[in-house]
């Protein structure tokens, strides 16, 4: 692929900074632009068919990915456009349809809500029916998050959304929260969400073991989602 349009996203911002243990030094992870060539065995796409892909090492003039990994661009939008979809949206529906089950009627917490995987989480959410409480980190954002249809918006800064979350929901609590947050945060997120509800991490920092989640809050649901590590294993030869 001659790559339009490359994705920038915390992971790389992460890996740049060598905060990720075990990391690589490739950049990238999804693109946008037009095939150049194909495999032998690659059917459904020619090149000088505009895609957009997950690839690694994709910050680059060009990449090759697996053709499982390349869908045509829709024609309505542009390179750019497209390219803020693959990641954010698929790390979105990982964790609110495949993990936590998300359903109509239901409540859901999506820290970081002005962010990328935040704004798909809270688009996805209200389309299958859930009510979204959301946090993020400046009135702007707030006001932002609100605008996407949000319920609630409170500041991710602070502990004490916590105390907002049970305010609003009358002690209820939410079904589920997409983390993004880390320290203390992870504490009071868990906090509001409702015995047998799920607690979905999508953070890299200060992340809790399964064995410390059990432990603190045992009647929670607690899932790690990397989508990047789901990738290479769909990708991997069989």
């Amino acid at each position: 692929i001659e790559v339009r349009a490359a994705g920038i996203n915390f992971r790389d911002v992460l890996n740049t900074l060598g905060m990720v243990p075990g990391a690589r030094d490739e950049l990238g992870a999804e693109c946008s632009g037009v095939v150049v060539a194909t495999g032998d065995e690659v059917s459904g796409l020619l090149p000088g068919d505009e895609v957009v892909a997950l690839a690694e090492d994709s910050l680059a003039s060009h990449v090759t990915t697996a053709a499982g990994m390349v869908l045509h661009k829709p024609g309505g939008i542009s390179f750019a456009e497209a390219v803020t979809v693959p990641n954010a949206f698929l790390t979105a529906a990982v964790s609110l349809v495949d993990v936590a089950k998300l359903r109509a009627g239901q409540r859901v917490l999506v820290h970081a809500a002005a962010g990328g995987v935040g704004l798909a989480a809270v688009r996805l959410a209200r389309r299958l029916g859930a009510e979204v409480i959301g946090t993020a980190g400046s009135s702007e954002k707030r006001a932002m998050v609100l605008a996407e249809g949000a319920a609630h918006v409170f500041d991710s800064r602070s502990a004490s959304f916590a105390d907002d979350v049970m305010r609003v929901t009358g002690g209820a609590g939410v079904d589920c929260v997409l983390n993004s947050l880390a320290g203390e945060l992870i504490a009071a997120g868990m906090r509001v969400v409702r015995r047998g509800g799920c607690f979905v991490e999508s953070g890299k920092q200060g992340i809790w073991t399964e064995a410390e989640a059990a432990a603190r809050a045992p009647g929670v649901r607690y899932v790690v989602v990397d989508v990047g590590q789901e990738i290479a294993r769909d990708a991997a030869p069989v």
